[in-house]
Formats: C-alpha cells, sequence, structure tokens
C-alpha cells in the first residue's frame, strides 16, 4: 500500500518575521520620501507664488493699474513693488522671513515717490504713507532665510523691488534707515524649509525673474 504525505501549506513565525520586517523596512522608506516630497513641493510652490508677485507687480505697473477709489491725479496709475524681508519680525504688515509685501508707490503730497514702501500699519486701500495692496503670508515650515544684492548677503535685510510705467525694468534697493540706498543690479531670495531644503527666486534690474 503507498502512503501518502500530506504536506502542510502555511507561514512559520520565523518566515511571518521576514515578511513583517520587510513590510516595515518598505513602508518607512516610503514614509521618508513621502515627507521629502512634501517639504520639496511646499518650497517650490512657495518660490513660485513668490516670482509670480513680482510678475504681478511688474504687471500692475506697466499694464498701469489704477488704484480702486483714487481720483484721476498723480497717484492713479502708480509704480508698484514687493517688499522682501529675512528679519524675524517686522511691523504690522511689514515684509519678514514670513510674509512678503506688494505695495504702490504713490506720490507724496509733492508729488515725488520714494521707490520705498511706506508702511502706516494698514492695507488694502493703499495711499501716500499707507503703500500695502496685499501682505501674503508663508503658513507653512518655509521661510526666507537669505537675501543677495550687489552689496552681498545679508539674513535680515529689507529689499524693495519696483517697477515703474512704461518700463518692465525693475529698481531694486536695500531699505537703510528709513531710505532706500542706490540701484542694484539684482536680488536673489532665498527660501528654505523646515528641512533645509532651498530655493532661489532671482529679480535682475532688466525685469527677468527666474526660480532656482
Amino acid at each position: 500500500m503507498a502512503i501518502r504525505k500530506i504536506q502542510q501549506a502555511g507561514l512559520t513565525l520565523i518566515e511571518m518575521l521576514v515578511v513583517v520586517a520587510i513590510f516595515a523596512i518598505v513602508a518607512s522608506i516610503l514614509f521618508f520620501n513621502f515627507s521629502d516630497f512634501n517639504t520639496n513641493v511646499s518650497v517650490r510652490n512657495l518660490s513660485q507664488e513668490m516670482a509670480l508677485m513680482v510678475r504681478k507687480a511688474q504687471t500692475y505697473a506697466t499694464g498701469v493699474h489704477n488704484l480702486d477709489g483714487v481720483a484721476i491725479s498723480s497717484d492713479v496709475y502708480p509704480a508698484y513693488g514687493m517688499s522682501f524681508s529675512g528679519a524675524a519680525t517686522s511691523a504690522t504688515n511689514g515684509a519678514n522671513a514670513r510674509s512678503f509685501v506688494l505695495f504702490a508707490d504713490t506720490a507724496d503730497s509733492s508729488g515725488a515717490t520714494n521707490r520705498y514702501y511706506d508702511n502706516n500699519g494698514t492695507c488694502g486701500s493703499p495711499s501716500a504713507g499707507a503703500e500695502c495692496v496685499e501682505v501674503f503670508g508663508i503658513t507653512t515650515g518655509d521661510k526666507i532665510v537669505n537675501l543677495c544684492t550687489d552689496q552681498g548677503c545679508s539674513t535680515d535685510s529689507t529689499v524693495n523691488v519696483v517697477f515703474r510705467r512704461p518700463s518692465p525694468d525693475a529698481e531694486i534697493c536695500i531699505v537703510q534707515g528709513g531710505a532706500c540706498s542706490s540701484r542694484l543690479s539684482f536680488v536673489k531670495i532665498t527660501i528654505q524649509s523646515a528641512r533645509g531644503l532651498q530655493r532661489e527666486i532671482a529679480v535682475w534690474n532688466t525685469g527677468q525673474i527666474s526660480v532656482q
């Protein structure tokens, strides 16, 4: 009589532990890669948004975007600009490491403009001395960590980029003592994620804007 052997299918304890270990390793790799992916996307999106806001200021200026509610005068078609800073804190509606400002460079009572962001703490109704159009807050863990110009790099300086019709060229200056210094050739704004990933937004006085 032939004896038939019955084989039982299943996993031994060691095999199960090996499978669980492999699953844990793969899951951890995917988790950390996903975290880096999210961080990279966040920094990339912020850099693109900042570049778009600079382009918006340029378009407003060259497209003679008027100020709502302002009577026809020298202020109705002002220059527009962006204010960037790496400072940890700032006045209300001011630029700092976690916010940047779109402003209208309106004329004062003498009809002069200064390429400087005049801020009295209000925003949304630009006028002489209160030039804020919109404040953009950074809601992620990213922040501005450095600003580089012809005069070197600084972690806490403030730089204004202004566009004045009809030229698409940019007027770039460092804010010092409540005024703008001499015109510069470029500014490079470095942003960094909480995990240390960086991207750079470069604005040249020719009006060119790039993200690196």
